[in-house]
């Protein structure tokens, strides 16, 4: 129960407190929910040109289990739905995955920055300030002993920059590291977390480019 609630309140933070600064607008390229092809344990997400490998440890959260976590009234179960709830809130879930004994969750996150922002913030300077939010959020919560910094690291084949901690709750560490991938004015957030031992790089290596 635990690492449960604190799965939720961290994935709701996430949401929270790093919002966009710009104003929403429609753009050609909008960003898509994804497929999770549950036989083969692989996410794939053609607006992120990502894929995400997972093993039978794994439980992929469906739109009903991505409404709760959002406090959403109703799931989105469509690219048209989820872009109308993106418009709405300035963010959206389109992934989370939690491994069966409850200690490790991947997420991902999208943020319309709007046109103007979208354009002149990169992902070092999103790192940045998300970074001064984030360490009294935690600790409003109930996090203790927070830790943050940012990094560059490596993704999926690619260089971007990343925001990287370690906190505890309840006496039990925590470990987190949120990638900041940048696709035209969208901000997406990567997330990997992990309870007890930091076992984040190795989560964020279950993610590969999309072959051409």
């Amino acid at each position: 129960m635990k690492q449960r609630i604190g799965r939720i309140l961290f994935a709701a933070l996430m949401i929270m407190t790093l919002t966009a600064c710009g104003t929403a607008v429609q753009t050609e390229g909008m960003p898509s929910m994804g497929s999770y092809q549950e036989a083969e344990g692989i996410y794939e997400n053609s607006f992120l040109q990502l894929q995400c490998q997972l093993d039978e440890n794994w439980e992929v959260y469906d739109a009903e289990q991505l409404a709760e976590i959002q406090n959403l009234d109703k799931a989105y179960t469509t690219d048209a739905e989820m872009n109308k709830q993106l418009k709405k809130a300035g963010s959206a879930q389109l992934f989370y995955a939690e491994e069966k004994s409850g200690t490790k969750t991947i997420n991902i996150v999208v943020e319309n920055m709007g046109a103007v922002s979208g354009q002149a913030l990169g992902e070092t300077q999103y790192a940045e300030t998300g970074l001064s939010q984030i360490k009294p959020a935690l600790e409003s919560v109930g996090f203790t002993d927070v830790n943050t910094g940012t990094a560059e690291l490596q993704f999926a084949g690619e260089e971007h920059a990343a925001i990287v901690l370690h906190a505890k709750q309840q006496d039990v560490d925590f470990y987190e590291k949120m990638i900041c991938f940048k696709v035209d004015q969208y901000m997406v957030l990567i997330t990997a977390g992990a309870y007890q031992t930091d076992d984040t790089e190795q989560m964020l290596g279950y993610f590969t480019a999309l072959s051409e």
